[in-house]
């Protein structure tokens, strides 16, 4: 049991990881000013925008999802 609890812990912290990693690539790629300047790559701005904030809700949702894991680890 306490196995599991705490192999899920480890799963949601690679996740909140992962997703980390992934926010901060979409950032990056829309603080490149060069992306704004032609319509064509104005568009594709819009769209790393929308994906950047599905990451952050979905990295919001894996941390909580590590907190309760993490919570499980600790009362066993």
């Amino acid at each position: 049991m306490a196995r599991t609890a705490r192999r899920k812990a480890e799963q949601a912290e690679a996740r909140v990881h992962a997703l980390e990693r992934r926010a901060a690539e979409l950032q990056a790629k829309l603080s490149d000013s060069s992306i704004y300047t032609d319509p064509a790559t104005a568009l594709r701005a819009e769209e790393l925008s929308r994906e950047l904030e599905a990451t952050r809700a979905e990295l919001e949702e894996a941390f909580a999802e590590w907190t309760r894991a993490a919570e499980a680890t600790d009362q066993r």
